[in-house]
């Protein structure tokens, strides 16, 4: 149960969270809407908050806007001419804007280091055929080497190893050579 503050009744529903969208008394019928603003990179400390707030909601009729910081609730600036008045009603919402998780961590760093990888891979692949453009070097073989050594790599492994080989065949396979 929450404080619907548009209506003032109350309302079985869930807590707000991020992308969701609500109204406060004080700013009328303007619609306000709360973006995710938790950081992408994990602090070095390993607490995984590299930022206190992790949400910011914003009026976008007015401008005004407040952080939000689980634990602390809604802090708006003094520059904004009723921020006691926002806060306080941001303050009785009920709201899930929670830390990253251990899980939420990986799967974003998954996501970065994927979008990374395909990058440098490519950039890589893409010197390979520079080299060997008008040659009768075949690119499938660079290709597979490519792949084996970015997977040695990764697992501290030697080119004279069984990863290297698996790889490396299977690669070949993939791309039909």
């Amino acid at each position: 149960m929450y404080n619907d503050m548009t209506t003032n009744s109350t309302t079985e529903t869930a807590p707000l969270t991020f992308g969701d969208t609500f109204t406060i008394p004080v700013t009328g019928d303007r619609e306000w809407s709360i973006r995710d603003t938790r950081p992408y990179i994990a602090n070095r400390g390993g607490t995984h908050r590299g930022a206190d707030s992790t949400a910011i909601a914003k009026c976008r009729e007015t401008g005004e806007f407040a952080w939000y910081t689980p634990g602390e609730g809604w802090t708006v600036p003094n520059i904004e001419r009723r921020h006691e008045e926002i806060a306080g009603q941001l303050n009785a919402l009920d709201v899930n804007l929670p830390h990253r998780t251990a899980g939420e961590w990986v799967t974003q760093y998954q996501k970065m280091l994927g979008r990374e990888t395909r990058n440098e891979v490519g950039g890589i692949l893409h010197l390979a055929e520079d080299w060997t453009n008008d040659t009768d070097v075949p690119t499938a073989v660079l290709r597979a080497h490519i792949a084996a050594v970015a997977a040695i790599t990764a697992a501290g492994a030697d080119e004279d190893s069984d990863l290297y080989r698996t790889v490396f065949a299977a690669t070949l396979a993939a791309i039909g050579a």
